[in-house]
């Protein structure tokens, strides 16, 4: 069997070559290992401006990846190759280290961070139950965000499968006092 380690080290070898040592992996496609959902995307996350506008330009210099943004619907550039799951790259927020990004997630199924440490050496940063949530299907939230946004993914997750823990339906009303511009984006 395939840990996840090897699992996200496959997907970082898909990106432009240089790609892994800027970005972290993270979030859906990573729950995928656990849920055997079929992977959407890529999302790739960065601990610099910097580093996200160099990426971008390993992307669109990449002759294999066509930019496939979907302009006045994504607050992000992606990139895809023919057949395979587009590439995100998240620029609306930075992280310092793989715990910061873990930590950022809303729920916990998804809160996990892969990145390259050493030439084929790939550690994963995670909640502690986010392979039991995602491998047992069950939504729990790690950091509460705005009801739009929690609902749509929600809508998104039960159509995975996926069945909200008590603790979650109970946060619900919680959701509605939070600020949109307090969510963690719209993605």
């Amino acid at each position: 069997m395939t840990s996840i380690q090897q699992y996200a080290l496959n997907i970082f070898r898909k990106a432009p070559a240089g790609i892994d040592v800027l970005a972290y992996l993270g979030g859906g496609c990573l729950r995928s290992f656990y849920d055997g959902t079929p992977v959407k995307d890529y999302d790739l996350f960065f601990a610099s401006y910097h580093d996200w506008l160099f990426a971008c330009q390993w992307f669109r210099a990449d002759t294999s990846f066509v930019e496939t943004t979907l302009e006045g619907e994504q607050t992000y550039p992606s990139f895809q190759r023919e057949g395979e799951p587009p590439f995100n790259l998240i620029g609306f927020r930075f992280h310092k280290g793989a715990e910061a990004l873990c930590n950022s997630f809303d729920f916990t199924c998804v809160a996990l961070v892969a990145e390259i440490v050493e030439p084929d050496v790939v550690t994963v940063t995670q909640h502690p139950l986010a392979p039991y949530h995602a491998s047992h299907k069950l939504l729990s939230f790690q950091n509460l965000q705005h009801i739009d946004r929690v609902e749509r993914r929600k809508a998104r997750y039960m159509g995975y499968g996926y069945k909200e823990t008590p603790e979650f339906t109970a946060s619900l009303p919680k959701c509605a006092a939070i600020p949109r511009e307090a969510s963690g984006g719209d993605y």
